[in-house]
């Protein structure tokens, strides 16, 4: 297989910026966002702590979240009112920048997790340990969710996942259509306990069609497949969902926008189609959802 000079500048860049994401990088600087709060850059990490944010019993939950400006997730935690931090993680535009970064799996997520705290600290906040944990991502940020999924311990420590439009895959048979879901089996394991109520699971996607690859849309159906979970039709406006399918603590909103416009709305609808329930099930005693109580997800069929 040859591998062109962009792929292999694609490579090179994302090895440096995992090599910077594991360096003892200072902060960069503290800016106090429009929206209010404390955003804090520690290259390439991005942390906001809101102003309302209050530690439980010296624990901070933690939105990790890939791909998208940092401030596009301030507002979505101002529209949720999500008593917790988001730390935002940019590595470019491509999806394999992302799964370069996350190959590693566990030991890239507890780093993520440790340069969240230190960060905060470094910032002014007392030292905490983490809470509960969302991994998050909008487009080619999925590229490092799926790494990170296929790690059982990942999945057993994570609380909630959340996709915007970014839930893609490659084509066993492009002729076909028909897709490899090997790769997704950490995913959709994690799905699974969604809609088992163990976990929170939600996904949206446009209509934005694609070619040498499986598009969010098919993947999302795959999905549904897989879990058995049909959908309800809903209003055809653009910037509303077409349809629903709900099955306990798991939800896909699919929109039926197919340009570059709805692309980028999905993750400004994050707010209000992810962070909030995320609020509704943080706001329940920690003891209630699943991800600190040692039960493992390794067992849901």
């Amino acid at each position: 297989m040859q591998v062109g000079r962009r792929t292999l500048l694609g490579f090179a860049a994302a090895s440096l910026l995992t090599r910077r994401a594991f360096a003892d990088a200072p902060i960069i600087r503290v800016e106090e966002p429009k929206v209010g709060g404390t955003r804090l850059y520690s290259v390439p990490y991005v942390v906001y702590r809101p102003a309302w944010f209050a530690p439980r019993d010296g624990k901070a939950d933690i939105v990790v979240h890939f791909h998208g400006g940092s401030q596009l997730q301030e507002e979505n935690f101002v529209t949720a009112q999500l008593n917790a931090v988001v730390v935002s993680i940019n590595l470019g535009v491509t999806s394999g920048a992302y799964s370069s970064f996350a190959r590693a799996g566990e030991p890239v997520f507890k780093t993520i997790l440790e340069k969240t705290l230190s960060t905060l600290a470094m910032g002014g906040t007392p030292t905490l340990s983490a809470g509960r944990v969302a991994l998050s991502a909008w487009s080619a940020g999925f590229g490092a969710l799926r790494p990170l999924l296929q790690s059982a311990a990942v999945r057993d420590r994570v609380d909630a996942v959340l996709i915007a439009d970014g839930m893609f895959s490659a084509f066993v048979n492009p002729q076909l259509r028909t897709i490899h879901t090997d790769g997704l089996s950490g995913t959709f394991a994690f799905a699974r306990a969604a809609v088992a109520r163990q976990r929170l699971f939600v996904c949206t996607h446009t209509a934005i069609p694609t070619v040498e690859y499986a598009s969010v849309a098919e993947t999302t159906k795959a999905l549904l497949d897989d879990l058995g979970v049909p959908k309800k039709s809903l209003t055809g406006d653009p910037r509303q969902p077409s349809y629903e399918a709900k099955r306990g603590l798991f939800t896909a909103l699919g929109y039926a926008g197919a340009n570059k416009e709805a692309h980028i709305d999905q993750i400004k609808f994050m707010g209000e189609n992810m962070f909030k329930p995320l609020r509704e099930r943080w706001n329940k005693p920690v003891a209630t959802t699943l991800a600190q109580t040692g039960m493992s997800l390794q067992n849901v069929p």
